[in-house]
């Protein structure tokens, strides 16, 4: 209740301050007010600069881009976090067991004097979380994620990128879903995390100090829960991977019969084909099903930690020929409801770790995807249309049923001339398209090109696949002039 009424108090304090601040200097003069981190425009800046830099090494790491921009909030907001944590697992359940002590003695002013301690680490404790989690979740979310969009919306604009779909990287998807999901997760996850790693480590000392070696029993088995959750994570995770490729195979077939349907009906094919989507259908509810039962029996591992721990560690205490009293059943009863919380942010911070690794991996790889080799332009009026010296063209596709790479070297060469017909034979997928593609700087996401093109500003194209705009026809020939 302490705890409680502090937090109230200073969310109420805090949000009238603010109030009063922005009323009386307006917002230009607030956004100079000191912070933990730098302003939106200098952080994007700095990240600019720092991967700049990071390039310039024989080995870039976003990861360390990501940490300079966040360091001073994470490591001022973590360690009043982890102090909080320190205080809910070890110094309470102490202070609990002393005054239990002191009321079961009758010893009226030992437990006034310990229920003031008690009051003052629940109100230090409040302050730290407080003032901890407005330094955290207020900084170091916001700076990484803004951080990671400077970047991809830089890498994004910069003109002939190449390798989009090769890396399986979509700038949009990556910097709209996948950021968001990022940013809250760290800020749900990441600021609780600090207060659940200490709890457990300063719980378990706590129980050591009360019950002595039978509190390595209890410790051993939530540590056993624990990893015995992260396996079940784990599993539920292979499971939803599973689910999901069935998944992407049924809209797959959903859609080839969509197009198809006039021939389907035509052939009075509905039945096989209704088999074949219920059969995907019923494999993907099969996974969903093994992926739910994992993570139900991780949730229910979870909640029944306390009860199971007290009962084997108690269970030990009194094999072990000690009295149980009531002082050390509360204290450790309120330290395996404290390490509860571990037990289950582990699973957050276990979670909230692998998509950190994910999204920084898929951004670094969007990030040193290569740009197009600079391309000269020759003179309108010469013969010429396109010079080639030692270009190369690597597609990373499939080629002809044949997954894998290939490339196409071209030497200096003059490959067209004005008003002549240049024609480039070769064999069904041996690159005529790609080349073209290459050379007229339209190369899709699966095409990497290194060398040099010379060629005329302005060339008329005919695609394979007609790319036409809203409008007429006229409009559509004379497009770009």
């Amino acid at each position: 209740l302490t705890s409680l009424s502090m937090e109230t108090i200073f969310s109420t304090w805090s949000a009238a301050f603010r109030a009063w601040r922005v009323g009386n200097l307006g917002e230009e003069q607030c956004r100079k007010l000191p912070r933990l981190s730098p302003s939106p425009e200098k952080l994007a800046a700095l990240a600019q600069q720092r991967w700049q830099e990071e390039l310039g090494k024989k080995s870039p790491q976003l990861a360390r881009v990501v940490w300079l921009a966040c360091k001073r909030p994470f490591i001022i907001g973590g360690f009043m976090l982890f102090l909080r944590g320190c205080g809910n697992a070890f110094a309470m359940p102490l202070i609990l067991k002393m005054i239990i002590d002191a009321l079961v003695d009758g010893d009226v002013d030992a437990t006034v004097r310990y229920l003031s301690f008690l009051l003052l680490e629940r109100a230090l404790g409040g302050i730290l979380e407080f003032a901890g989690m407005r330094f955290f979740i207020g900084s170091v979310p916001g700076s990484m994620v803004l951080t990671l969009s400077t970047l991809v919306a830089d890498k994004a604009a910069t003109p002939g990128v190449q390798g989009f779909a090769a890396a399986g990287v979509d700038p949009v998807s990556l910097a709209g879903r996948e950021l968001t999901m990022t940013y809250m997760r760290v800020g749900m996850a990441g600021g609780r995390g600090f207060i659940a790693l200490p709890t457990f480590g300063a719980g378990a000392t706590a129980l050591v100090l009360l019950l002595g070696p039978a509190a390595f029993v209890g410790t051993f088995w939530v540590s056993f829960t624990i990893f015995l959750g992260y396996f079940l994570q784990g599993k539920a995770k292979i499971a939803e991977g599973k689910m999901s490729a069935v998944a992407t195979e049924r809209l797959s077939m959903l859609t080839n019969v969509i197009c198809a349907i006039k021939a389907i009906k035509y052939s009075s094919w509905e039945q096989q084909f209704q088999e074949v989507l219920l059969g995907a259908r019923r494999r993907e509810c099969a996974f969903l099903s093994l992926r739910t039962r994992y993570l139900s029996l991780a949730t229910t591992l979870g909640k029944i930690t306390p009860v199971t721990g007290s009962l084997v560690t108690f269970l030990t205490y009194a094999l072990l020929g000690n009295d149980i009293r009531a002082s050390d059943i509360f204290a450790a009863n309120s330290v395996f409801m404290t390490m509860r919380f571990a037990v289950g942010a582990s699973a957050m911070l276990q979670e909230l770790w692998r998509s950190l690794q994910l999204v920084l991996g898929r951004t670094q790889k969007l990030l040193l995807l290569p740009e197009l080799p600079p391309r000269e332009i020759l003179s309108e009026k010469g013969e010429v249309l396109v010079k080639v010296e030692d270009l190369k063209v690597e597609y990373l596709g499939t080629a002809g049923g044949d997954s894998a790479r290939f490339k196409l070297v071209a030497g200096p060469m003059k490959l067209a001339y004005s008003g002549r017909l240049t024609a480039i034979c070769g064999s069904v997928g041996s690159g005529k398209s790609t080349l073209i593609h290459a050379l007229l700087g339209a190369a899709d996401g699966e095409v990497l090109m290194t060398g040099s093109v010379k060629s005329a500003q302005s060339i008329g194209w005919c695609p394979q696949k007609a790319f036409l705009i809203s409008g007429t026809i006229q409009e559509n020939i004379l497009l770009g002039r």
